[in-house]
């Protein structure tokens, strides 16, 4: 019941400005450049770099690369563009074309197709805990794969950006895999890189429940780190700290605490978006 709380106030929370903050550093790292917004100042830099060593390598121009966002587990495409209802300023894909980044799309996804995961309890290994992520996620690698094969040929060819939230994250490097898809597709000519945000990339301990039933634990024995990286694919994690474990806290306790915590969150959310439409009403 907490884990399934946890998994919809991401879905009603909208992000902060810190986040948007961290998830175009991400972008601009995997880039290999800062997180700068497109200026004369910038421009002529870049020009300076080229003059003073011509063989310097060169940071790709951000409107010329796309980006596929692959939301996370619970989450719908709108969560990336208008969170909560709020202006489009508030959203993800807003504070990435702000930086220069104008070829963004999210992963069309709508927050019911995440019971399409059931599918996988017809899969024996789904039930022993052993499933690959095709069981229950086979139907978003597929969808993953389309939007970033588009988004590709869409830009002449550019390879893409894959960033990826949450379980999107580890979804991702699912479908990375060891670099060949059933389409044909070879994964590093359509991906220049994955940035993850706030994604698990490992199990969780032994003797604590595992949520995908087994397909995250195939992708980190499977895919290991930066599995592509030989093949030219960077990959960058962004992640946070703001809530801090305690090694010898009672579980059961923390639980407690954690689901009134979260509660709080989806009021708190609530709050703001009713708050929101009365504003709308009154102006």
């Amino acid at each position: 019941m907490i884990s399934c709380m946890l998994l919809f106030a991401a879905c009603v929370t909208p992000v902060s400005s810190t986040r948007l903050n961290s998830a175009a550093n991400g972008v601009s790292k995997a880039l290999g450049t800062r997180a700068t917004g497109l200026s004369s100042s910038n421009a002529a830099n870049g020009l300076w770099t080229t003059l003073r060593n011509p063989f310097a390598p060169q940071t790709p121009d951000p409107s010329t690369i796309p980006i596929v966002v692959l939301p996370g587990f619970g989450n719908a495409d709108v969560d990336y563009v208008t969170p909560l209802g709020q202006p489009e300023e508030t959203g993800l894909l807003y504070a990435l074309r702000r930086r220069g980044f104008s070829r963004v799309e999210v992963m069309p996804l709508a927050r019911t197709d995440w019971l399409r995961v059931l599918g996988g309890v017809t899969d024996a290994r789904f039930w022993k805990g052993t499933a690959p992520p095709e069981a229950a996620y086979g139907w978003y690698l597929r969808r993953a794969e389309q939007c970033i094969t588009a988004a590709h040929e869409a830009s002449g060819g550019e390879r893409v950006l894959v960033l990826a939230h949450s379980a999107g994250g580890w979804l991702a490097r699912a479908l990375l895999a060891d670099g060949e898809w059933e389409s044909g597709n070879r994964a590093s000519e359509m991906v220049r890189a994955l940035v993850t945000l706030g994604a698990p990339h490992y199990p969780p301990p032994a003797g604590l429940p595992d949520m995908t039933r087994g397909a995250l634990s195939f992708v980190a024995d499977r895919y290991p780190g930066a599995h592509l990286a030989d093949l030219g694919v960077r990959y960058v994690t962004v992640a946070g700290d703001a809530v801090v474990g305690e090694a010898e806290r009672n579980l059961s306790e923390a639980g407690s605490e954690l689901a009134g915590e979260v509660e709080a969150v989806l009021k708190r959310g609530a709050a703001d978006v009713a708050s929101e439409e009365r504003r709308a009403q009154s102006a």
